[in-house]
Parts: structure tokens; sequence; C-alpha cells
């Protein structure tokens, strides 16, 4: 029973939020909408900025990466050439 109060309080104070909400708006719902997308492009562009300079990391140490390895298969390649003639 107790539950079922609290549930039944919580459900009138949110409608009464939402209803004050809606009568004091500040703007129209069009106005909300658009500033919304406005809000959602800039941080999507925002996060492919952040996604696309992890890469150009990402690919800095993989190439400095692949760039040692390479020399190390050359230098064991050359001890391999020695230790055979």
């Amino acid at each position: 029973m107790k539950f079922a109060r609290t549930l039944l309080t919580f459900i009138i104070g949110a409608g009464a939020g939402l209803s004050v909400g809606y009568l004091t708006a500040p703007r129209k719902g069009k106005t909300t909408r658009k500033r919304l997308a406005n809000d959602f492009e800039n941080k999507r562009d925002e996060l492919e900025d952040v996604a696309a300079d992890k890469l150009d990391e990402a690919k800095r140490i993989l190439s400095k990466t692949m760039d040692k390895q390479t020399e190390q298969g050359k230098e064991y390649v050359q001890k391999l050439k020695n230790a055979i003639s």
C-alpha cells in the first residue's frame, strides 16, 4: 500500500512538473527542436573531430611500430646471411 501511495505521489508530481514546464516554456516547440538539432550536430562534429584525431594517432603508432619491426627483421636477415656465409 505504501508503494502504491508513493508511486501515485510521484506520478502526480511529475505531471504537475510537466504542466508547469509546458506553461512556462520560454520557446516554441519548433524553436526548441531546431536548437536541439543544432546542438546534436555540433556534438556530432566534435565527436567526429576527436575520432579523426585518435585515428591519426593510432595510424602514427602503427606506422612507427611497423617501421621498427621492419628494421629488426632486416637486421635478423642480415645476421642470418652473415652466419651462412
